[in-house]
This record gives C-alpha cells, structure tokens and sequence, in this order.
C-alpha cells in the first residue's frame, strides 16, 4: 500500500471508515480488515456454526445443504485451502481458500462468492484473485464458479 494523501483519508472517513495510525512519510493508514469490508456493503452471518464473510455467502451456503439434502450434490465443503505457489527460500506462500467446494454429477465444483456490480454486469475482482484463478486452472485443472 502506498502513501495516502489527505484526500484520501477524508474520502475513506466519509464513508466510515477509520483512520488507526499514520506515519511521517506520508499519511498510511492502518484499517482493520473487517473495516475494509464495508467497501462491498458485506454483513457478517453466522450459521450452522459456521462464519460466513457476507449474507450472500451465507444464503448460497443454505441453498447448498438443501441440494445436499435432495441428493443433488454431495461433499459439501467450505473453507477449503489449495496451495499455490510455494518459495522456499523466500518463505512464501500463496494459497486459495475456495468457499465451498462439493460433487455434482461426479465432478468437482469449486465456488467462490464474489460482489456483482449490476451496473456493469460484471463480478468483481481483484487483480490477486483473477491470478488465483488461472493458478487454479493451470495447476489443478478447475474452474471457479464464481457467484
């Protein structure tokens, strides 16, 4: 992240966030992820004892144990980790944590809940995560379903 003018700060004051600390080179907030998330209007849910990042998260979750319960798919997963990238020598990782994963027909499904923007028509993403799926694809072999 780089150095933050005053204009910045003000414009993710007005919008709730909150400003934890800056530094001598420039304004550099430190946010609180959970902040951050008010950037896509997520709520919090918590349902069979799980912890969803969104409502919608949650609401496919329940969609998805009611197909489980019909026999439509089955393995119902979440949170599950695939790793990327592996460095060594630098101590580095990089890993994708699917939302929900289970078996449908057979074949394993890999989903992601994402933001639509209605006005573009387009999910949206960020640059790491569009990285993340060609990762998926060219090392496992498997599209996410994104929703």
């Amino acid at each position: 992240m780089g150095n933050w003018t005053q204009k910045d700060i003000n414009r993710l004051q007005s919008k709730g966030f909150k400003v934890k600390e800056t530094n001598t080179k420039g304004i550099m907030p430190t946010v609180k992820a959970s902040e951050l998330e008010k950037k896509y209007g997520n709520i919090r849910c918590e349902y069979d004892n799980l912890k969803f990042q969104s409502r919608k998260e949650c609401d496919r979750y329940k969609e998805l144990r009611v197909l489980e319960s019909a026999g439509k798919i089955s393995g119902l997963k979440t949170q599950v980790k695939y790793l990327l990238i592996t460095e060594k020598s630098l101590k580095y990782t990089l890993s994708y944590i699917a939302d929900f994963v289970y078996l449908e027909n057979g074949s394993l499904v890999v989903e992601d809940v994402k933001a639509f923007n209605k006005i573009s028509g387009e999910y949206i993403l960020s640059q790491k995560f569009k990285q993340k799926m060609r990762l998926m694809k060219n090392l496992y072999g498997l599209d996410i379903k994104l929703i």
